[in-house]
């Protein structure tokens, strides 16, 4: 089995790079047999040799433990596998590698290992040099090779070595950048300026860029007088004082990664042995880049499968908590709760504030709790939105008004947007509220449309009967009161009909793009609307409407004047809140019976009808007067519920009374309202004339300053006189 960390055993390494150093003292058979052994120990390999290969085959120089199965042809670098057996070589010289290998299921050679190789060949490599300060620099620079993992520590272990063995004043090592172009500086010592630091050299300026153009070394003896090298780095040079340099090449499988220098500040001659120590740091050098560079790629890969992993859990996090709230929603559904229950679920799943609300911003269903604030919110950016696309979702940030992040999900069925669910949260919003609030917008859609079918069942029903009612084909009143209490509705005994013209439909249909669906659910909000307005006066019981036309029946309180019917005209006007529509309202007189119906309907249709007249979108048919005669031919019963209407108060109190109120108020308007003439007509006083004025003016409402009122009251009176007959017929007493 491989060791657990070779820079572990830092015992063994000792001994093994000692045991070369005396080795090469000895020769260089004696170095190759070192060599082996240390790398057979450190690897904890049953065989290692060194081979050459040659055009006609490998040839080992040397081995140790069991023959190695080689194969024709020189392997590349690394560690791979031989006819099932692990097997690792790296280069000893140029046409020469250090070959080791192992029993078959074995270990493969791994990163450190390999490492360990490299460093042992560029020992043995180097190990027939005689200076052994620079073999005892060799050796510091590979103990810290492999006792450090960190690669700045290691290539200042370099500079320094570099400085200490060929006696110069500067070292420096540079790296390819990832362009390959360019040389950055990396590690220096011995420098003066922080330009020398900074260094950047492209390739060929100077004599590191020749190095990196040639991929060989190169040596200065003087910058002044050598033509080889270009002058780009001269005034620094100058600043640093230095005249000559030796540079080596970082190379890796035919390629230069960096180069490796030393300056002097005298002009100097570099030996060849300075060049061959130079060689063997620049080669340590590549070592250790390299093993930092696998090393990085090793971490990388380790964090990259770390941060597939979380995603993965996250991602199943997600699911399974996608799947709870699928579960507990389609729960909802299926059971058929309400919207309130829908709110308090989606609560809980995402801890945040839930509405969901019409696109006017009122609350949908019941929902405790209801957020105005957010609420208008979801109102204000429904009137912003710029188009109705067939988006899943909006997410609105936080703002000055609004601090909390805000989805807003359209409650769509059937291609009609039903209004929004909204999901206020005080931190960005996870996938999965996302999918929450979505799921949670269809189950809405789904109870809205279950909720909205069965109302638009009952409207229909509604309205057909109130259409029965009102046209006369219901006149049985036992019927009447049957078909109202199965739509669970109340048949007013007394009421009045209220009918409500809203115009403007189809222009608003093109500017808000509606169709026909959405037409006939913004009619229905309106007369949901009406009976709640008209609700505030009178408990209206029942509504329909046919197209842009609604009909009302509102029950008035007994005793109540016709201002109360014009009110109910005026609530009945606001109930229609868009501005693009305008609304129209026609009250009729009180209904007595399920047989007056049709008369009350016939008496708002009448005023309806008036409101043709400028500034008038109220009319009450009680406040007509003759009005009602031009709108319509009329007979003989209309012109007494005329007279009914105008005097029929006046007359039931002369009759009970025994008054002469009726023949008051015919003297005063023949009189032309001239109180004293008319007093001598009836030969009474006129503080007894003031008086009776008064009160019929408070027993009718009406006033005789008023020019419709006086013109109802003649007209009334002409038709009593002309009639004389009825219930009414009066004898009037002075």
């Amino acid at each position: 089995m491989a060791p657990a960390s070779v820079a572990s055993r830092g015992a063994d390494w000792t001994v093994a790079v000692e045991s070369i150093l005396e080795a090469s003292a000895v020769g260089p058979d004696r170095v190759a047999e070192a060599v082996l052994a240390a790398a057979s120990s450190l690897t904890a390999s049953g065989s290692a040799a060194l081979v050459r290969w040659q055009s006609e085959g490998p040839r080992v120089l040397s081995g140790t433990g069991g023959a190695i199965e080689l194969p024709a042809l020189r392997p590349p670098e690394g560690p791979g596998l031989l006819d099932g057996r692990p097997l690792a070589a790296v280069p000893f010289g140029a046409s020469t590698d250090l070959v080791v290998a192992r029993e078959r299921r074995q270990a493969a050679f791994d990163l450190d290992e390999l490492r360990a190789l490299r460093i042992l060949a560029v020992l043995g490599a180097r190990a027939g040099d005689r200076s052994q300060e620079a073999f005892a620099a060799l050796y510091g620079v590979a103990t810290k090779l492999l006792g450090s993992r960190d690669l700045e520590e290691v290539l200042l272990a370099i500079t320094n070595a570099t400085c200490q063995v060929l006696r110069a004043e500067i070292a420096g090592l540079f790296l390819v950048d990832p362009a390959g172009e360019c040389l950055e500086m990396r590690s220096v010592v011995g420098h003066r300026t922080v330009e020398t630091a900074r260094l950047r050299v492209r390739r060929g300026q100077g004599l590191a860029g020749k190095v990196l153009a040639t991929g060989r070394l190169h040596r200065v003896d003087d910058w002044t007088t050598d033509p080889s090298i270009t002058k780009e780095f001269l005034s620094i040079a100058s600043r640093e004082g230095t005249q000559s340099g030796l540079c080596a090449p970082m190379r890796v499988g035919g390629r230069t990664v960096g180069v490796v220098c030393a300056w002097r500040r005298r002009r100097s001659i570099f030996t060849e042995a300075d060049a061959r120590v130079m060689t063997a740091l620049a080669d340590l050098a590549t070592v250790a880049v390299e093993t930092a560079r696998a090393d990085q790629a090793e971490r990388d890969a380790a964090a990259g499968l770390q941060d597939a992993h979380r995603e993965l859990e996250a991602r199943y996090q997600e699911a399974e908590r996608a799947l709870r709230i699928h579960r507990e929603l389609t729960q909802i559904a299926v059971e058929g709760a309400d919207m309130g229950e829908v709110v308090r679920s989606l609560r809980s799943l995402t801890d945040g504030l839930v509405v969901v609300v019409s696109e006017e911003g009122r609350p949908i269903g019941r929902q405790e709790n209801h957020d105005e604030q957010l609420a208008r919110l979801v109102q204000a950016w429904c009137r912003q939105r710029p188009d109705r696309a067939e988006e899943a979702s909006h997410l609105l940030e936080p703002s000055e008004g609004q601090p909390r992040w805000t989805i807003v999900v359209p409650i769509r069925a059937a291609g009609i947007e039903w209004g929004f669910l909204a999901v206020a949260l005080d931190a960005r919003p996870s996938s999965g509220d996302l999918v929450a609030a979505e799921q949670a917008a269809t189950v809405c859609a789904l109870l809205v449309a279950r909720g909205e079918a069965a109302a638009a069942a009952t409207r229909r029903l509604e309205t057909e009967f109130v259409w029965d009612l009102l046209e006369g084909r219901v006149t049985d009143e036992a019927e009447a009161l049957v078909r109202a209490r199965l739509m669970q509705r109340t048949l007013p005994k007394r009421a009045r009909v209220v009918l409500v013209r809203v115009d403007g439909w189809e222009p608003l249909m093109r500017s808000q793009r509606w169709t026909a669906e959405q037409v006939e659910r913004a009619r229905g909000r309106i007369g949901q609307a009406l009976l709640q307005r008209l609700g505030q006066l009178s408990p209206a019981r029942v509504v329909a409407h046919r197209g842009g036309l609604f009909a009302v029946l509102a029950p008035p309180p007994r005793g109540a004047p016709v201002d109360h019917a014009r009110r109910l005209g005026e609530l009945a006007i606001s109930a229609v809140e868009s501005p693009a529509l305008r609304a129209t309202a026609g009250v009729g007189g009180i209904v007595e019976s399920v047989q007056e119906f049709p008369e009350g309907f016939r008496q708002a249709r009448f005023a309806l009808a008036a409101t043709a007249l400028p500034q008038q979108p109220v009319m009450v048919f009680d406040e007509l007067g003759v009005l009602q005669f031009l709108l319509t031919p009329s007979d003989r019963g209309d012109l007494d519920r005329f007279v009914e209407r105008t005097l029929g108060v006046l007359l039931d109190y002369d009759r009970t009374h025994r008054t002469s109120l009726v023949p008051t108020i015919e003297a005063y308007l023949a009189a032309d309202c001239n109180l004293h003439r008319a007093a001598e007509r009836l030969f009474v006083h006129p503080k007894t004339m003031r008086y009776r004025l008064q009160r019929m003016q408070s027993l009718t409402g009406l006033r005789f300053d008023r020019q419709d009122d006086r013109f109802n009251l003649q007209l009334a009176l002409k038709i009593l006189r002309l009639g004389r007959e009825g219930r009414h017929a009066w004898t009037g007493t002075s």
